[in-house]
């Protein structure tokens, strides 16, 4: 993930990587708390399509709680 991550540069010069939003949900999805799975129905909502997403979510394991979670942002 760090690996696919943008690198932001703060004020002061800090870099700061930055995971892609498929990475974002990936990991909130492995936490899988309530407030997490919030937010990634959220950030389904905001961030349009996401190719790599599924591919992703397979390899962690987390594909059909994915799923389970569109279901609830496009029932909404």
């Amino acid at each position: 993930m760090l690996g696919r991550a943008i690198r932001v540069v703060l004020p002061g010069g800090s870099r700061v990587p930055i995971v892609a939003p498929e990475d974002l949900i990936v990991l909130k999805l492995l936490a899988g708390g309530p407030q997490d799975l919030i937010d990634v129905a959220d950030l389904l909502s905001r961030c349009g399509p996401m190719p790599e997403l599924e591919k992703r979510a397979g390899e962690r394991g987390v594909l059909d709680l994915l799923r389970r979670v569109r279901e609830t942002v496009q029932t909404d």
